[in-house]
């Protein structure tokens, strides 16, 4: 058996006995075949590894490379047949890389995190190959992120020392996250260990100030002092848990015992992670958790839930509501749909009319492009150029000017918006979702509505115009309509009392 270790300094063992030889380039080589697969071309790799060579002297020093690779591990590990070169399908070779990648994509988020041991090729470097350098450098950033999501699944599902654990390996990839550092505090401080959380705060005080020059925020500050005077923690954050919507994983949270089941559906972006750490937010979900059971989820493709590689259509958000219904064991419920999720919300209910016994809208509208019988979305024109301006700022605060207008200017909140775009999506899977949005259209299936609707809207919302609540409201059997002060598009902020005391 032939191991090949690349979380840290690059290593192979064979027959678990190691060894040890100075040839970088081969080494290098090897770990690009294997964590790349498939067949590569001699000139692609004499390219990248002997670019400062001629073709003829490159090529040579190709051969000579592997047949000295292939000497020191004692097996043919890479073969090369004809122009091409690739891993030997006869050789048994167990790589760590691979290995973290297929308990990533299977879910399996322990496993995947417990083999990321170090960085990436750490302290391994080709100066004289920036090819291998840039490959080098952005597998290590996609390994760091699909690590990240690993451990925020994780931490949900465990406590104690585990979730001490896995909250350093966060911090240890961004010392700087000072919600992460919030985390363990307020995880040592729920298990007794409160010097700890309070040499924790240190610790984050500590680092904010040598590399940001920067003192750590209120709410940090404020858990500090909770916990150093002995006084009890705001209420835990609920679990996350998953369920399998056909093949794909939902995740989702329930709050509160109330008698009435609230199944909230969010727009085009969330992250039940992230929708903890802003106190507006976390302030609209207990306010209304304390009137029912409310039944929160990342639809899939963003969030905490799995990646899908193309836009989730409105019948695909309408199974994983079933699925998340199911999961909790709830027969009916409200549903409150914000934004892009109240389309979503219109499908289920029309298709499933005895799963739902109230809607209620938010912010939303029938279709999300204009045409010459709704002028109340935008022009296509429009649209476009909001759509490029998002892809090409994806993960700074991008857009807040217009998501919510009262919070624009709250460093928290900037940098909030800023870290639940790049958590929630990426700027290529974001852009298939904003592509769908643009075909929204569920005019036809308003006069079938059956149950008690209300609709919100803002008056001055600068991102869905007020028309489009209006326009619900009136092609909407027996709808109750409440047009609310302001101009925030984000249900929660600006004035969010009157949101939640309308719902």
């Amino acid at each position: 058996m032939l191991k090949l270790y690349l979380f840290g300094p690059p290593r192979i063992e064979v027959d678990q006995q190691p060894i040890d030889f100075n040839l970088k380039k081969a080494l290098a080589m090897l770990a690009y075949v294997a964590v790349e697969g498939n067949a590569h071309s001699r000139d692609t790799l004499a390219t990248m590894f002997w670019a400062d060579s001629d073709q003829s002297t490159a090529r040579a020093n190709l051969r000579r490379t592997l047949y000295r690779l292939n000497q020191a591990v004692g097996v043919d590990v890479l073969q090369a047949t004809g122009d091409t070169i690739s891993l030997n399908p006869d050789t048994e070779l167990w790589v760590d890389v691979l290995a973290f990648n297929e308990h990533y994509g299977s879910q399996q988020w322990q496993a995947a995190a417990d083999l990321f041991q170090d960085e990436f090729l750490s302290g391994f470097s080709l100066p004289d190959c920036l090819g291998f350098d840039d490959w080098q450098f952005f597998t290590r950033e996609n390994l760091r992120q699909n690590l990240t999501h690993s451990l925020s699944n994780l931490i949900d599902q465990v406590s104690g020392e585990d979730a001490v654990r896995y909250l350093r390996q966060l911090i240890w990839l961004d010392p700087l996250d000072e919600a992460v550092h919030r985390r363990l505090m307020e995880v040592y401080a729920a298990t007794g260990h409160r010097a700890a959380a309070l040499r924790q705060y240190e610790e984050c005080k500590r680092i904010l100030d040598e590399e940001l020059g920067a003192a750590p925020r209120p709410e940090t500050n404020e858990l500090y002092h909770t916990i150093r005077a002995g006084k009890p923690l705001a209420t835990p954050r609920p679990q996350t848990q998953y369920v399998k919507s056909g093949e794909v994983h939902i995740a989702y949270q329930v709050l509160g015992d109330g008698p009435v089941d609230v199944v909230f559906v969010n727009g085009f972006i969330s992250h039940l992670d992230l929708i903890w750490e802003d106190a507006p937010l976390v302030q609209f979900l207990t306010t209304l958790s304390s009137r029912c059971r409310l039944i929160v989820f990342d639809k899939r493709g963003v969030g905490l839930s799995d990646r899908i590689g193309h836009a989730p259509t409105l019948d695909d958000t309408m199974d994983d509501i079933c699925a998340v219904m199911n999961a909790v064991g709830s027969e009916r419920a409200v549903l409150f749909g914000v934004s892009e999720g109240g389309p979503a919300s219109i499908v289920t209910l029309v298709t499933y009319p005895e799963r739902v016994q109230g809607l209620i809208l938010y912010g939303t509208g029938a279709r999300f492009s204009r045409d010459s019988e709704y002028p109340w979305a935008p022009p296509d024109r429009l649209y476009r150029r909001w759509h490029e301006l998002m892809l090409e700022n994806w993960g700074t605060p991008v857009g807040i000017e217009i998501f919510t207008t009262s919070r624009a200017n709250d460093p928290h909140m900037r940098d909030w918006w800023a870290r639940l775009l790049r958590l929630g999506s990426s700027p290529g899977a974001i852009k298939a979702i904003l592509d769908a949005m643009q075909q929204i259209d569920v005019r036809h299936l308003l006069p079938s509505i059956r149950v008690p609707t209300l609709v919100l809207h803002r008056i001055d919302d600068k991102v869905k115009w007020v028309g489009n609540g209006r326009y619900l409201a009136s092609h909407i059997p027996g709808a109750q309509y409440v047009e609310l002060e302001g101009d925030d598009h984000l249900w929660w902020g600006g004035h969010g009392s009157p949101v939640k005391g309308s719902s």
